[in-house]
């Protein structure tokens, strides 16, 4: 965030600082009871460490930063691969159930239908028939909602998180 923004800023101004500073002090003298505008400078001279630590400390957050940045990369990146990996999982279970197993049912179901026209009448297998076809229809349904809420849940990661957004959207 703006604490990421700031460190090449911090790292740039703890370089400058290694270099002579020069301020102009203005200020008020007094010569012969006359007030008189003065003029002074200062140029302290960083001889030593030329401002090793500070240049190092701004590395090191800069360098931690990135790393930070890297790492929340890999977790976006890993998050977003099982999300496509559940949507891939879920629309494959949905056209398995809605193309082998719904007509496999209402294949049964038809053949059930055709007995009793022919004067076969098995209750119990037509019973039988009809409860596996409306499971079948059960799954069918339970898959696509699946496959659904797979999507928006990989969808949802490409959307903003706060709670401004949350609330907007819970309020009629």
């Amino acid at each position: 965030g703006v604490q990421t923004c700031a460190l090449p800023i911090s790292l740039e101004l703890a370089v400058d600082q290694q270099w002579p500073q020069l301020t102009l002090l203005p200020g008020q003298q007094e010569e012969d009871g006359q007030p008189r505008a003065a003029l002074g400078f200062s140029l302290p001279l960083p001889l030593w460490n030329r401002n090793a630590k500070a240049i190092a400390e701004a590395r090191a957050a800069r360098a931690a930063a990135a790393e930070g940045m890297r790492a929340e990369l890999e977790r976006a990146t890993q998050e977003l691969a099982a999300a496509d990996l559940h949507c891939s999982t879920a629309r494959t279970q949905r056209e398995l159930v809605e193309q082998q197993l719904v007509p496999l049912t209402e294949q049964q179901l038809a053949e059930g239908r055709q007995l009793a026209q022919r004067g076969q009448l098995d209750p119990l297998l037509l019973l039988d028939a009809l409860l596996r076809s409306h499971a079948a229809r059960l799954q069918a349904l339970d898959a696509a909602a699946a496959t659904a809420l797979a999507e928006i849940e990989r969808n949802a990661l490409f959307w903003p998180r706060s709670e401004e957004h949350t609330s907007e959207l819970q309020s009629p």
